[in-house]
C-alpha cells in the first residue's frame, strides 16, 4: 500500500525547517566585518606609535649629524696640528729655533698636502653670515682660521657676535726677555708653535636620555 511517508517529527519528505531570520544574518555579517578591520581606537593607537617612532628617529639622525660634524672638525684640527709640528721640526733642523717665528699668524691650511673639501680658501674680511655652514676659511685680515658651525644648537662659545663659529690662530710661544712686549728672536726665548682657539668653545654633551 503506497502512502506518503512522514518523518519522525511528522513533516513530509519535502518539508524543510524554518529559514533563519534576516536580522540574525545581518548581525553575524557585522561581527565578521568588525573582526576583519580596525576599530577607531586601534587606528589611533597605531598612528600614535608611528608618530613616537618618527620623533625618536629624527632625534637620532640629528644627533648622528652633530656627532659627525664634531668628529670631522676635530680630525681637521688634528691634521693641521700634526702638519704644523712637522713644519716646526723641519725649520728647527734646517734654520734653527728662531726661524719658527715666521709661522706667527700664517695659514695652517698651506701645510696640508690635501685640503678639506669644505675649505673655501683665503678670504679678505668676509661676512660670517654669508659663509655656508660647515665650512672652513682663512680670514686674511685677522689672520685667523675659522670654522662656521653647521648645527649651532650643539655648540657653545666662539665670538659673541655673528653666527656660531670657532676661530683659531697659529701662535708662537715665547718669553719676553727684554720686556719690550714684542717678539724678537734675537733676544727673546722661543718655545714652540701652536694652533690655538681664539675664544673658548665646546660642543654640548648629549641630552640626558637621548638615544
Amino acid at each position: 500500500m503506497s502512502g506518503s511517508r512522514r518523518t519522525a517529527d511528522g513533516s513530509g519528505p519535502g518539508r524543510r525547517g524554518p529559514a533563519p531570520h534576516r536580522s540574525l544574518r545581518l548581525r553575524g555579517e557585522g561581527r565578521a566585518a568588525r573582526g576583519a578591520g580596525f576599530s577607531l581606537l586601534e587606528l589611533v593607537v597605531v598612528v600614535a606609535l608611528i608618530a613616537v617612532l618618527w620623533f625618536v628617529a629624527i632625534e637620532r639622525i640629528l644627533q648622528l649629524r652633530i656627532d659627525a660634524e664634531r668628529v670631522a672638525m676635530l680630525q681637521v684640527l688634528g691634521g693641521l696640528r700634526s702638519a704644523l709640528g712637522l713644519e716646526v721640526a723641519e725649520r728647527v733642523v734646517r734654520r734653527g729655533l728662531a726661524s719658527v717665528v715666521e709661522l706667527q699668524g700664517t695659514n695652517p691650511m698651506d701645510l696640508l698636502a690635501e685640503r678639506p673639501h669644505n675649505y673655501l680658501g683665503e678670504l679678505e674680511a668676509p661676512d660670517p653670515a654669508g659663509i655656508p655652514p660647515g665650512s672652513w676659511y682663512f680670514d686674511t685680515r685677522t689672520r685667523m682660521l675659522v670654522y662656521r658651525v653647521r648645527y649651532p644648537e650643539a655648540f657653545e662659545g666662539g665670538p659673541a657676535e655673528g653666527p656660531p663659529r670657532a676661530r683659531f690662530r697659529v701662535e708662537v710661544l715665547w718669553r719676553d726677555r727684554d720686556g719690550d712686549g714684542r717678539l724678537d728672536p734675537r733676544t727673546d726665548s722661543v718655545g714652540g708653535v701652536r694652533l690655538a682657539p681664539v675664544e673658548p668653545y665646546r660642543w654640548k654633551a648629549r641630552r640626558e636620555g637621548a638615544p
